[in-house]
């Protein structure tokens, strides 16, 4: 189960663990996502954080 305490960061990753990249670039981060399950597709919205603080401000 993904809640918005999760939503920070996503990376794809091996069976076994050892080769991980991460899906959203460091200086972004995730306003939302959305699991397409006919399609089997996972749908992120991902914002610049301009201000580098961590969180989703208003502006």
């Amino acid at each position: 189960m993904i809640n918005h305490k999760d939503l920070r960061r996503f990376y794809h990753f091996d069976l076994e663990g050892t080769d991980i990249a991460s899906l959203i670039p460091k200086d972004y981060g995730v306003l939302s996502s959305e699991y397409d399950y006919q399609n089997d597709h996972l749908h992120v919205r991902a914002k610049l954080d301009k201000n580098k603080n961590g969180r989703m401000d208003e502006d």
